[in-house]
């Protein structure tokens, strides 16, 4: 009907290739020359390379393109953020903003990855005040889950609770990076709490929930409340726990004691146990039979050390 050469359809064309994975059907629009192109049409083959992990492509293909937008920048700087360039992707930042290119919240969103991956306090709360002087409120939800989880794995906790308490709207996202904060910082029971909380006002945890939940009690020895947690998982939320829930359960009953419930767990699980789970239930068993001697008396102490001696003799 002689829409092909409608930039828009092609464009349109171009993204619906690239998104089911017909890459050679997205690359014979853009390589036909007389087909009029713009820097949409760059913009989803770059995205397309970057979604594949051809990041050196995307850099390629971003030399080339004559005035870039604002996503054709966030597509080069999600590209260097996932290659692990990260110096890079800052330079880049600058660069845009040199060209007077406004950036948006997926600007930010990779940078801030980055700060979380580099564990980087400084960086991450530089690029919020730099956010805030360009209008904070513009920020998504997105952008927001993305700070509180930033400054939960850099240490400020304080930061991570303001921004969560200062949302308008939260979902279930927001509130797990809150009690993934509040648990890496030392505030395990108060992260039992806000996830208690977030149940009540009807929001259903996930399993990444459950992760967050379940390693603030490992780290706090809350036993109980972990396992009413892990059966609440199937019996009220229908949400089968996966190998890194089994990992932190065995892992809090071994720590603090209960071994034979870590073995009932472990032989109740639908899948075998990797080498992790082995490896928490056994130093569960180290722990506790180190408890045993300690409280041994000395004569005691000095027929199993003898005893032992006959099995593994010293030599030298």
């Amino acid at each position: 009907m002689g829409y092909h050469s409608n930039e828009y359809v092609s464009s349109a064309l171009m993204t619906s290739y690239a998104k089911n994975g017909l890459t050679a059907d997205a690359l014979s629009i853009f390589n036909d020359d007389k087909l009029p192109h713009s820097v949409i049409h760059s913009n989803v083959i770059a995205g397309m390379y970057n979604r594949s992990g051809q990041y050196h492509k995307t850099q390629e293909l971003f030399c080339e393109v004559g005035d870039p937008d604002t996503a054709s920048w966030n597509i080069l700087i999600a590209a260097c953020s996932r290659n692990g360039d990260f110096k890079e992707a800052f330079e880049l930042f600058h660069h845009m903003q040199m060209d007077r290119i406004t950036p948006d919240n997926y600007t930010y969103i990779s940078l801030l990855s980055i700060c979380t991956k580099l564990c980087n306090l400084v960086l991450g709360s530089s690029l919020h005040g730099l956010m805030i002087k360009a209008n904070f409120n513009l920020c998504d939800l997105m952008v927001c889950n993305v700070m509180i989880d930033m400054y939960g794995k850099c240490g400020s906790v304080w930061s991570a609770a303001t921004i969560f308490d200062e949302m308008i709207e939260k979902n279930v996202v927001s509130w797990t990076a809150l009690v993934s904060a509040l648990g890496l910082n030392g505030y395990e029971q108060e992260a039992v709490e806000r996830f208690k909380q977030m149940e009540m006002i009807g929001i259903e945890p996930d399993n990444i929930a459950f992760i967050a939940v379940l390693s603030a009690c490992r780290h706090a020895g809350l036993v109980n409340e972990g396992m009413e947690l892990f059966e609440k998982m199937r019996e009220k939320y229908g949400i089968e726990p996966q190998m890194e829930h089994y990992l932190l359960v065995v892992d809090l009953m071994s720590r603090y004691g209960h071994l034979k419930e870590a073995e009932q767990l472990i032989s109740g699980m639908p899948f075998p146990p990797n080498a992790g789970i082995w490896r928490s239930f056994l130093e569960g068993c180290n722990r506790q039979r180190t408890i045993e001697d300690l409280s041994l008396p000395i004569q005691a102490k000095y027929n199993i050390a003898l005893d032992r001696s006959l099995y593994f003799p010293i030599f030298g």
